[in-house]
């Protein structure tokens, strides 16, 4: 039997017709299914604009609290709530309450968000833990994406535009701790007015000069061949302002706050990571960067694994990586124990010391509680602690004042 006798045959045979008939109906039947979606998805090919934005990326925390005061998050049936504090807050001084800060802002799934009389469809999505590395790390990773009508990208401008604005003029400050190999998002802090930070005569206007100069530098940094960015030292007792100065600084400027304490750090790359996937327009806190590091030589800081190294910081402060614009403040109480390198400048180009206030700067600070005039301490003392015994006694400067005197061993005559 020769092959056309062959097809000859099999076509003539019923059932196999039959099956064959069958599987191209299948087949046809199928792909008309996809029709539809496939015309839906050339239709928001060509008729619309997306923007997709993931949680790894600053512009996220934007848009979640961009959407969080949008009245359309006031009425959505699928919400997320976003608490913004934790107990270790370095921001926040002990004798402070630790408030929960927290919002609401629409949860997983598809929405409609109207914005400018116009529809903003909008979709939150949780990514698989095999899909993101990051997940993989405990860092939960989830997406946001856009979608206006149109095919111009002007529309979703203006909507970035907008959020970026509405970020800019927002009253808070916003914190991220480095934690679990990730910045995590905490509580936002109302920003501080630097009048109310009262340091020596002359050290903030100081410190508030070099920092607007550097803002406005970028070209004399770049003609010179000088790395865009710039370092300081803040040195001086526990309770001296020093942290408190940074969040004054950095709402004033308009710039969050990324705080790393080095002991949690577990290696050198950890911390290359942290520094390079900081916001690049971040004020990097480095907490008592003295406690980091024990008492060693160079060579026994090489041999050190499970942590990081002296020489590890060094490079990422002023490694190829650094982002230019950045800031680095770093604290100390004891500014005799940091290796020169750590210092020098080009990593600490502005060192100032802290330190306890006397009669003077007593009065400055006192007037914000007792208008009618507070008698200054024979002896200086921490702003922590004045401010501490103002608050007990918000309406008797005396009484505050015996207070501060008792603490210190000083008996008033009866």
């Amino acid at each position: 039997m020769d092959f056309s006798q062959t097809i000859q045959s099999v076509l003539s045979n019923q059932v196999v017709t039959g099956l064959s008939f069958t599987a191209v109906l299948g087949a046809t039947v199928y792909q008309l299914r996809n029709i539809p979606r496939l015309f839906w998805n050339g239709t928001l090919r060509f008729f619309t604009v997306e923007l997709t934005v993931t949680s790894t990326d600053p512009a996220f925390d934007w848009m979640d609290k961009w959407l969080a005061h949008q009245p359309y998050a006031k009425r959505a049936k699928m919400l997320t709530l976003r608490a913004h504090s934790i107990e270790n807050d370095l921001l926040t001084p002990r004798s402070e309450p630790q408030d929960i800060n927290w919002s609401l802002s629409p949860g997983p799934g598809l929405h409609v968000v109207w914005w400018r009389k116009r529809p903003v469809f909008m979709e939150r999505r949780f990514l698989n833990k095999e899909v993101s590395d990051d997940s993989r790390r405990g860092k939960p990773v989830e997406t946001l994406r856009f979608r206006t009508i149109g095919r111009s990208q002007k529309i979703m401008r203006r909507l970035i535009e907008d959020v970026r604005n509405f970020s800019l003029t927002n009253e808070m400050v916003s914190i991220r701790v480095f934690a679990d190999s990730y910045w995590m998002n905490v509580r936002s802090k109302t920003q501080r007015s630097l009048d109310t930070i009262i340091l020596q005569a002359g050290q903030m206007e100081r410190i508030i000069d070099d920092l607007t100069w550097f803002h406005a530098s970028r070209v004399w940094y770049v003609t010179r061949g000088i790395p865009f960015r710039r370092g300081y030292l803040f040195a001086g007792c526990p309770g001296t302002g020093k942290t408190s100065l940074v969040l004054a600084l950095a709402g004033h400027f308009n710039r969050p706050i990324c705080v790393i304490s080095l002991g949690s750090v577990t290696s050198d790359t950890e911390l290359f990571s942290a520094f390079s996937e900081a916001p690049p327009n971040a004020i990097l806190l480095i907490e008592d960067v003295d406690c980091a590091f024990p008492a060693q030589s160079r060579e026994e800081d090489a041999k050190a694994t499970g942590r990081v190294t002296k020489a590890g910081l060094l490079n990422a402060i002023d490694g190829v990586t650094t982002p230019d614009g950045r800031i680095f403040v770093m604290t100390t109480n004891y500014p005799e124990r940091l290796d020169p390198a750590l210092i020098r400048p080009g990593r600490a180009d502005v060192h100032e010391q802290f330190t306890y206030l006397g009669p003077a700067e007593q009065r400055r600070m006192a007037v914000r509680f007792y208008p009618e005039g507070f008698q200054p301490l024979p002896f200086a003392v921490s702003p922590a602690e004045l401010q501490g015994a103002f608050m007990q006694h918000p309406t008797d400067p005396e009484a505050a004042r015996v207070l501060l005197l008792e603490s210190h061993g000083i008996a008033l005559a009866a």
